[in-house]
C-alpha cells in the first residue's frame, strides 16, 4: 500500500473555499496534505478556514536577489522571449522544487492550469491529478493574449499524462476533454461538484428585513455573490418584473450603487461582510435566490454543479432562479429546487410557481444539498478514487 502523502499546487489562482474543502476532506480521511501555495495566490478566505493539520507552505522569494528577480519577472512576463525561456516565475519554480523534494510526496494535484503546469514541470512525482475549476478554452476571451494560448498548449500536454482529473460534472469534462484532446479512457474522470463541508441549515432568518425596516410579509429576491456584471445581470431589469411584495437584495462587496438606476426603490445593495460560517445568515434570509450565469461561453454556461451560490441556496433549502440549458435542465430533473427562464422577461412566472408550491421546492432544496452539494456526499468518488490507487 502506497503512503498518503498528497501535495496541493496552487500557483497564481484565488485561494477559495474549494480548495479549503479539498485539504479539509483529505486530512480527516487520514492523508498527510501539504498545499502548496505562491506568494501570487490572492486569498478568498481566512486561515481558519484549513485545518491545522494541513500542512500550508507558501513559496515566496527570500533573499534580494530572488526578490529582485522574481519582480522582473512578473513585470516583463507577456514578452514572448521571456515566454519562451521561462513560462513560470524561476525563484518560485526552483523553491517549489526543492520543497516538494523535500515532502517525499507520493501524489500531487495541480490547481488549474498554472497549478497543473508547476506539478508537471517539478519532477517531484510522476503521479499528477488535474483539478480544474475554471473552463478558460477557446471560447473564452481570456485565451486571446499569446501568453495564455502558450499556457492552454503546455496545459493539453501535461493534462494528457495526468492520473485523472477533478472537475464540476460530466458535461464540464467533456467540454474540457475535447478542449484538450484527451479520451475519457486515458485520463480518468473524477467527478466532484462545487460544495458545502457543513451541514444544512433549516434554521430561517430575517436579517434583511431588519436592516431595511422591511414589512414581515414581504419578500426577498437574493442575488448573492462577488459581482456579475459581465454574466448578465441587469438588476434594474430583474426588479422590474418582480412581484409587489418582492425587494431585490444584491450582496456582493464589489458591486457599485451606480449600477443601479431603478426607479420603482425594491432593490437594497448589501456589503455587509460576513465569514463563512456566517454566510447562512445572509441566505436564509432571503425567500427565492437568483443564479443567473449567460449562455455566452462554457465556463458561464456549465455552472449547475460548479456554482458556490447553488451549493449555498440549496444548503439552506431555498429555492432558485436561473437561466435555461442542458446542464440546469439536468439539476431541474434531478431535485426540482429550481424554475429556469429564457430572459428576464420569465422572472415573475418563475416567482410565482415557486411561490405557489413553495414547501415543495424547499424540500427538493435541501434534497439537492444532501445528494448532490454536501462535500461529504460529494467527494466519495474522489475518495474511492484514491483508495483504489493505494491498493495498486
Amino acid at each position: 500500500m502506497k503512503p498518503k502523502k498528497i501535495g496541493i499546487f496552487q500557483y497564481d489562482e484565488y485561494i477559495t473555499i474549494h480548495i479549503c474543502n479539498l485539504c479539509n476532506f483529505l486530512v480527516r480521511n487520514g492523508y498527510e496534505v501539504t498545499f502548496f501555495q505562491t506568494s501570487l495566490c490572492k486569498k478568498f478566505v481566512s486561515d481558519d478556514d484549513i485545518d491545522s493539520d494541513v500542512n500550508v507552505v507558501i513559496i515566496q522569494p527570500k533573499t534580494r536577489i530572488e526578490r529582485a528577480i522574481s519582480f522582473l519577472y512578473e513585470r516583463f512576463k507577456q514578452k514572448k522571449i521571456l515566454r519562451l525561456i521561462c513560462l513560470l516565475n524561476p525563484v518560485i519554480y526552483k523553491l517549489g522544487k526543492k520543497e516538494g523534494r523535500r515532502r517525499s510526496l507520493n501524489l500531487i494535484i495541480g490547481v488549474e492550469k498554472l497549478g497543473l503546469i508547476w506539478c508537471g514541470k517539478l519532477n517531484i512525482c510522476s503521479d499528477i491529478i488535474y483539478y480544474s475549476l475554471e473552463l478558460y478554452l477557446n471560447d473564452h476571451p481570456i485565451l486571446s493574449s499569446a501568453y495564455m494560448k502558450l499556457i492552454h498548449k503546455i496545459e493539453k500536454e501535461i493534462h494528457n499524462h495526468c492520473l485523472a482529473t477533478i472537475i464540476q460534472d460530466k458535461d464540464r469534462a467533456e467540454v474540457l476533454y475535447k478542449g484538450n484532446g484527451i479520451k475519457n479512457s486515458d485520463v480518468p474522470i473524477i467527478l466532484l461538484p462545487i460544495s458545502i463541508y457543513q451541514n444544512k441549515n433549516e434554521k430561517l432568518f430575517n436579517y434583511f428585513h431588519i436592516k431595511y425596516s422591511l414589512a414581515p410579509n414581504s419578500k426577498i429576491l437574493l442575488y448573492f455573490g462577488a459581482g456579475g456584471f459581465n454574466r448578465m445581470m441587469d438588476f434594474d431589469k430583474i426588479a422590474n418584473n418582480l412581484p409587489n411584495d418582492y425587494y431585490l437584495i444584491i450582496h456582493g462587496l464589489n458591486i457599485s450603487n451606480k449600477s443601479i438606476k431603478n426607479e420603482k426603490s425594491n432593490i437594497f445593495i448589501s456589503k455587509d461582510f460576513f465569514d463563512q460560517n456566517g454566510i447562512n445568515i445572509i441566505i436564509s434570509s432571503a425567500t427565492i435566490g437568483i443564479v443567473l450565469y449567460s449562455n455566452d461561453i462554457e465556463n458561464n454556461r456549465l455552472t449547475a454543479y460548479s456554482s458556490e451560490k447553488i451549493a449555498r441556496f440549496t444548503q439552506c433549502g431555498i429555492p432558485f432562479i436561473s437561466l435555461r440549458n442542458n446542464n440546469y435542465e439536468n439539476l431541474q430533473k434531478r431535485y426540482n429546487c429550481l424554475e429556469l427562464i429564457e430572459d428576464y422577461n420569465g422572472i415573475r412566472n418563475a416567482i410565482d410557481k415557486i411561490d405557489y408550491n413553495y414547501l415543495e421546492y424547499r424540500k427538493m432544496a435541501f434534497k439537492a444539498f444532501d445528494n448532490i452539494y454536501s462535500y461529504k456526499k460529494a467527494a466519495q468518488e474522489l475518495f474511492e478514487f484514491l483508495k483504489k490507487y493505494e491498493a495498486f
